[in-house]
């Protein structure tokens, strides 16, 4: 991945020289643009791209520019592919926590399928170029260990888009779109890329049915030159298996017999929400490492107050509270005390501990006491989330919980959703300043606030 550059820096270079008020963006679309200007690349992509997203940027100069400046700033994003966890593992883990900081799509080859798709709309042979230009990462091979396994959907999704819609009726008929396909076939190095490949075949429609077959019988070779990775054949196989064409059959089974010979990476099977074990005849060390929560004494007993609150005699309470329970405010502030005091042990791992103590932020925000409590609660949770490093290392992992937090801060008469906003700015941090802006105009999901 190319080394991170300012979002500042990357907005002069893709407008060249233009200022930003030779856009014609409407006003309330422009505080956003320029707090992107101040934020990580991944979140001012995210961000540029959402406001393009609305439809309300008429300006066809404006909006491309704008796609260019997303796809640019997504260059320098932290991760570069999405990742999934292996089926069968525990969510309540570090895997499954880093699996929901990656379907948040913050990633460099999700972010710029995102801008292809757009500039599409708008300009198909620029979106051609764009395609070239992405950077495609090289899915190294994984090991048995490995929690976590690559999804390339996005990349392979955005290149049917452009076989489809950027090659002219000339250019069809040369064949260019056909040898287009062909080379990115060729660039396959991992078996998690043989799924998307093949549904990428099925769905673009101009291919004409021998163009198909002669594709499809390409990977064949293409599967031969693949290094051993035992892990994501086995992550892939079951998709692999239901849409193999039938010319390719002969060399999946080779390829499955090479994969597995070399390594043979063990099935895990779910055995609660936070474990994971082997299935008949996988071995433990054949296993993915999932990184268990609450796996600490303090956790443990953290865990036990928040649910005490939470459920008490195993039942939950409404929003807000139990009604007719005086001293429920009481303990629901020492219960705050308690967590906002919690530090973690010695040689815990520092992504486990975020992970638990934002999920019982999360897991309390809804029965807090309205007024004081829940915003003190926030305002807790704001800080300590602002305060964290994980937003440096694992950006998208660190995001997972704030926005998790604004979707969970429930909708009442007087205006605690924008409270919360308004505690997520005042943190300073660059981000979370960005997506309070964000939620006010452009919610992440239905029922936001317009």
């Amino acid at each position: 991945m190319p080394g991170k550059r300012s979002v500042a820096v990357i907005l002069m270079l893709v407008w060249g020289g233009a200022r930003a008020g030779e856009l014609v963006v409407p006003e309330r679309y422009r505080p956003i643009l320029a707090l992107a200007g101040g934020a990580p690349p991944e979140f001012a992509s995210d961000a540029i791209l959402r406001v393009v997203e609305t439809g309300r940027i008429e300006d066809k100069p404006s909006r491309a520019a704008l796609i260019e400046q997303a796809f640019a700033a997504a260059a320098g994003a932290r991760e570069a592919v999405m990742r999934r966890v292996v089926r069968g593992a525990g969510i309540d883990t570090e895997a499954g926590m880093r699996d929901g900081g990656y379907r948040l799509g913050l990633d460099a080859v999700s972010l710029q399928s995102r801008a292809v798709g757009l500039m599409l709309k708008l300009d198909a042979a620029r979106a051609r170029v764009l395609f070239g230009e992405m950077s495609r990462p090289a899915l190294q091979p994984l090991s048995c260990r490995d929690a976590l396994v690559y999804d390339v959907s996005a990349y392979y999704e955005a290149l049917a888009g452009v076989l489809d819609k950027s090659f002219s009726g000339p250019e069809r008929a040369r064949e260019d779109h056909v040898n287009f396909a062909l080379n990115s076939l060729a660039a396959m190095t991992s078996p998690a890329e043989l799924g998307p490949g093949l549904r990428m075949l099925r769905a673009v429609s101009s291919f004409t049915a021998p163009q198909r077959e002669l594709l499809e019988s390409r990977l064949g070779a293409v599967m031969e030159a693949m290094p051993p990775d035992g892990r994501s054949f086995e992550a892939a196989r079951m998709e692999i298996d239901a849409a193999l064409p039938s010319v390719l059959r002969d060399e999946w089974l080779k390829f499955g017999q090479r994969m597995a010979g070399s390594q043979a990476c063990g099935v895990p099977v779910a055995s609660g929400a936070a474990m994971v074990a082997p299935a008949a005849g996988s071995a433990q060390d054949t296993m993915p490492e999932t990184g268990p929560l609450w796996a600490t004494n303090e956790a443990k007993a953290m865990l036990a107050s928040a649910r005490a609150i939470r459920f008490p005699g195993g039942a939950a309470f409404p929003s807000g509270g139990p009604a007719g329970q005086g001293d429920f405010q009481e303990r629901f502030t020492a219960l705050l005390n308690e967590l906002g005091a919690w530090q973690p042990p010695e040689g815990e791992d520092a992504a486990a501990y975020y992970h638990e103590k934002c999920t019982l932020y999360e897991g309390l925000v809804d029965v807090a006491p309205a007024g004081g409590p829940r915003r003190r609660l926030i305002e807790d949770f704001a800080a300590f989330a602002a305060a964290s490093t994980l937003q440096r290392d694992r950006p998208e992992e660190w995001f997972l919980h704030v926005q998790g937090m604004m979707h969970r801060v429930p909708f009442t008469s007087d205006g605690e959703k924008n409270q919360a906003l308004d505690a997520l700015a005042r943190t300073g941090n660059p981000a979370m300043t960005l997506y309070a802006a964000l939620e006010r105009l452009i919610p992440s999901r239905p029922g936001g606030q317009n």
